[in-house]
């Protein structure tokens, strides 16, 4: 086999488990096709020697999010907001195992939220306006104490300047 073929299959097989993994967005369609008809903005001839490969790198943002990382946007919220998050956003929940007591849950509850606040960027509130939820209620006072800001046009929480 040919150098450039290996390089080439092992350049996409990166790129697939790049994409599987959740660093990059990667669209692939190999073979010789018609591409430049079929390129859509974002989308470039990942090897124009051989034309194999039509590859789109491409970013979820969050309508109202500045920034959003290739692990997402965190949010905050009452469990049945928490329900519906868009792409591209996570919950703490599955991060959070039942320890029994509620001095505990908060415990873990806390330990999570601050790594998550340590990453610097901004965590969204799906519950806006909803003030029944003892532990949202002490997730907000924790981000506010920390001196994070509410947006109340985005729900985001920003962090410190």
């Amino acid at each position: 086999m040919q150098p450039w073929k290996i390089l080439t299959k092992l350049l996409l097989i990166t790129l697939l488990a790049l994409s599987a993994s959740g660093v990059v967005s990667a669209k692939v369609a190999s073979g010789l096709q018609n591409l430049s008809p079929g390129l859509h903005q974002g989308e470039t001839v990942f090897n124009p020697l051989t034309h194999l490969a039509k590859i789109d790198f491409s970013t979820t943002l969050t309508p109202g999010s500045p920034v959003v990382t290739k692990e997402g946007t965190t949010v905050i919220g009452r469990v049945k907001d928490l329900q519906k998050l868009n792409k591209g956003e996570k919950s703490l929940l599955d991060r959070l195992p039942n320890q029994g007591s509620p001095k505990a849950n908060w415990k873990q509850n806390s330990g999570v939220l601050r790594q998550e606040m340590n990453k610097g960027q901004p965590i969204r509130d799906a519950s806006p306006g909803d003030t029944a939820g003892q532990f949202l209620n002490a997730e907000r006072n924790l981000l506010r104490d920390r001196g994070w800001t509410l947006d109340p046009k985005t729900n985001y929480w920003n962090p410190p300047k």
